[in-house]
């Protein structure tokens, strides 16, 4: 999941606290774009000249909106991943993804502009990482190996469900 349905508060470019909404109509908006979104690390792609690092971790495409499926609702994508953006997460380096929207003036998002690797979320997202084994740490990632335009809503909700409860798992085991 890139981003739930609900209010939240963020911070604008200078570190205020603004507040963002995410309905119904926002995702759907969002769904819609079809560009290829950066994956950064820690927003540095969004600093300023001295501190700004646009370097690619990976890319978003297929945005999905979910609706229905009550606290499943949200936009989901897919991530083709960098190598050293599957490095960062196979390492626990980074844990959760961070999405940057652009507001209109009532603070609804109304453009995903690009997400970031982060371990302090301002929103309720779950880790990337879902399962862990002692051989083998795997990454899920929403929506990585199906394509939602070929699913039913039962196949949707039960693979949103599958990947809440990975994530609870993990989380309850950190």
């Amino acid at each position: 999941m890139i981003t739930p349905l609900g209010e939240f508060v963020g911070s604008s470019t200078d570190g205020k606290p603004t507040k963002e909404i995410i309905d119904e109509e926002s995702i759907i908006q969002m769904a819609r774009q079809t560009e290829e979104l950066l994956l950064d690390k820690d927003h540095k792609s969004m600093r300023g000249p001295e501190d700004r690092n646009t370097a690619a971790y990976g890319w978003i495409s297929g945005l999905k909106a979910i609706i229905g499926l009550g606290d499943m609702d949200g936009l989901y994508g897919t991530i083709k991943w960098t190598s050293e953006g599957i490095e960062l997460v196979k390492d626990r380096v980074y844990r959760f993804l961070s999405p940057v929207f652009e507001l209109d003036e009532d603070g609804r998002a109304i453009r995903l502009v690009n997400v970031a690797l982060t371990n302090r979320p301002a929103l309720p997202l779950p880790p990337i990482i879902n399962s862990e084994s002692e051989d083998e740490k795997k990454i899920s990632i929403t929506n990585s190996k199906k394509d939602t335009d070929l699913m039913n809503k039962d196949e949707i909700e039960n693979m949103i469900r599958d990947m809440v409860k990975q994530a609870i798992s993990e989380n309850n085991k950190a």
